[in-house]
């Protein structure tokens, strides 16, 4: 007789049914691990073929970037890429932009000996020395100043002149200032009859000098109180716009000259003359 049928193949809906013989020798560990098995090479092939798709478009995005850079960093558009490195009959030429023009100043030339201080003077610096200590300006100037002086192209004559009208206690630079500017000895000497000669800056005396102000004008803002708390810009422009000590004293009563920049105590002079 024949042997029935062998075990026939498990499935789940058979054994549900009741209609599957089971075989005593069926090995539950190896079967899970070769359905596992399938299932692991079922998975792999997407997500081989995925990371293939993957690394395509990596590349083809790489090449884009690549490419991108090398037209922006040459300026180029992308015939003139590709006719760069393929060759081609026609290559557009890059205009660069025109450099605005700029107006380069002519510069003097420099002699190649300049003149050295005191070259044009008559007698050297010794001579000129050795005259001032003789007539004895080394009481009122430093070797220094004296110098200096001869550099600057003061005189003795101009010096001298300085001590006989009593005119000693100028420092250097005031008496340079005044040589340059061409003050006159008998200002300076008027300024210090007046005593004022002291107490003003060279800058104000030269101002003074200048612009013409006189020693009336000065002596009457002195005794009004106004030559000691005024500018002497400030009194350049009242002398010039002859504004006089009443005007002033009448600002002064109302309370408006302290708030007054000078050039407004001038514009209100005006109106009212």
């Amino acid at each position: 007789m024949a042997q029935k049928n062998k075990h026939s193949q498990y499935s789940f809906e058979s054994e549900i049914d009741d209609h599957i013989d089971y075989d005593p020798n069926f090995n539950l560990d190896a079967y899970i691990n070769k359905m596992s098995r399938k299932g692991n090479q079922a998975d792999i092939q997407p997500v081989t073929e995925d990371d293939d798709r993957s690394q395509f478009k990596n590349a083809v995005l790489i090449f884009l970037v690549f490419a991108a850079s090398y037209l922006w960093i040459n300026d180029w558009s992308v015939s003139q890429a590709w006719n760069s490195i393929f060759g081609g009959d026609e290559v557009s030429a890059v205009t660069a932009p025109e450099a605005p023009s700029i107006d380069i100043p002519t510069i003097p030339a420099i002699p190649d000996n300049p003149m050295a201080p005191g070259e044009m003077r008559s007698e050297g610096f010794t001579e000129f020395l050795s005259a001032a200590y003789a007539n004895g300006l080394d009481q009122y100037y430093s070797n220094i100043g004296l110098q200096t002086m001869y550099e600057a192209g003061v005189s003795l004559e101009y010096l001298n002149q300085l001590t006989e009208a009593g005119i000693t206690d100028l420092s250097f630079p005031a008496v340079i200032a005044f040589h340059e500017s061409g003050v006159t000895l008998e200002y300076l000497d008027q300024l210090k009859i007046s005593g004022f000669l002291d107490d003003l800056s060279f800058p104000a005396v030269i101002a003074y000098y200048e612009s013409n102000v006189t020693m009336e004008y000065l002596n009457g803002l002195n005794e009004a109180g106004y030559l000691q708390i005024s500018s002497f810009p400030a009194i350049v422009a009242y002398f010039e716009a002859g504004v006089t000590p009443e005007f002033l004293d009448q600002l002064n009563e109302n309370g408006l000259l302290q708030q007054m920049s000078f050039t407004e105590v001038v514009e209100a002079f005006d109106a009212d003359n």
